[in-house]
């Protein structure tokens, strides 16, 4: 377990001295909820890159600091990890790009973002709590509903970013994401007010039109 920002920035000076080139790795999860107070602690850690020339590097790097890969673990089919390492208290989820299928760690993601560390050629950012719940309401895993509560109460949370990042993604990248996210808000909206319950909502019928749409233009061709 990961109790402190201590560790994982002990994590962030190691890898600073074994990569080869400057990175940018934006924290996720449970590791930034620790930065936030939103947590107490966390099995794993969750990094982004923005590219694949960063993702080769970080691996590399990881792997040889005496990380070892190891498959995803169930419950977390949706995610896509591009590759999950493993060395003694620390498991990285490690995402290229894209996580969740088509979500993506965006440019708004990005500028919303906070540097928490520098060292000479790796930077560590966490994203915000609207983001990090974002990524968390397409997951299965029960740990990550229950995030999402904790994201919801620890600070004055921005119901309206959440709803902008959504609709912003979804027109750039039509996926079933989108079905998850709707699940997670309406299944939040019997416990809590969710503000953009009803907009979700409308967002995932307008998917679903548009799937029973292409599904049936693919039989009759």
């Amino acid at each position: 377990m990961i109790e402190n920002t201590s560790q994982i920035e002990k994590l962030i000076r190691d890898i600073d001295s074994f990569i080869d080139r400057p990175v940018d790795i934006y924290l996720i999860g449970g590791g930034a909820m620790l930065y936030n107070k939103s947590k107490k602690k966390t099995k794993d850690v969750d990094f982004v890159v923005r590219s694949k020339e960063s993702y080769d590097a970080l691996i590399s790097a990881l792997k040889n600091m005496g990380f070892e890969s190891i498959r995803p673990t169930p419950g977390m089919e949706r995610t896509n990890i591009s590759d999950m390492l493993s060395l003694d208290d620390y498991r990285i989820d490690i995402f290229e790009s894209r996580v969740c299928g088509m979500l993506g760690l965006s440019d708004g993601m990005a500028d919303r973002s906070t540097l928490r560390i520098a060292y000479d050629k790796t930077r560590l950012f966490t994203c915000s709590s609207e983001d990090i719940f974002v990524f968390k309401s397409v997951t299965e895993r029960t740990n990550d509903y229950e995030d999402c509560l904790r994201l919801i109460f620890s600070h004055d949370f921005d119901w309206t970013t959440v709803l902008n990042e959504i609709r912003s993604q979804y027109r750039a990248y039509v996926s079933p994401w989108v079905t998850y996210t709707t699940e997670t808000v309406i299944r939040l909206s019997e416990e809590i007010d969710v503000p953009i319950r009803n907009e979700m909502i409308k967002i995932k019928e307008e998917y679903m039109e548009q799937w029973a749409s292409q599904f049936e233009k693919a039989h009759l061709d």
